[in-house]
């Protein structure tokens, strides 16, 4: 392990220390603990998870007057936030292929629309995509459809 590991490793675990110690009420991390916190920083485990696991079940023991021993107990808090990154991470690449499939028609139509009314709408809609939502732009998008529709007889 080279020095810049072991630091990492080092305030990786001081982080989760300071942060379980207190709800155990101990000085120091068992070697179950010890372990357990080498083999989340190995799978690359975010600090970030580990601390609001921690804070999760920390504040349910406390509301259910239950005292917490092993670091251990938070697994199923790590496992329900590592589950809500991973759909909110698969929301967000649905928001972006939705909007750059959006913006790249949008683009075009702006580009090759004859009429400068059913440009303009396009424009709008084309400049306002960022403050809305698929649903908002589906709507948008259909009422443009209407108006060229009327427009055109």
């Amino acid at each position: 392990m080279d020095s810049q590991t072991s630091k990492d490793i080092e305030g990786y675990r001081a982080a989760i220390r300071r942060a379980w110690l207190p709800v155990v009420g101990r000085k120091k991390l068992t070697s179950h603990e010890w372990k357990l916190i080498s083999e989340w920083y190995s799978e690359s485990l975010p600090l970030n998870l580990i601390l609001q696991a921690i804070t999760n079940c920390a504040g349910r023991a406390r509301s259910l007057h239950i005292a917490l021993h092993s670091l251990g107990v938070i697994r199923a808090d790590l496992e329900n936030l590592k589950a809500q990154r991973a759909k909110s991470q698969v929301g967000a690449q649905q928001l972006r292929d939705w909007l750059a499939r959006y913006k790249e028609d949008l683009t075009d139509l702006v580009a090759l629309a004859d009429d400068e009314t059913e440009r303009a709408a396009y424009q709008a809609l084309l400049n306002d995509l960022p403050r809305l939502t698929e649903v908002e732009a589906n709507k948008r998008w259909r009422a443009i459809q209407r108006q060229m529709s009327d427009v055109r007889g």
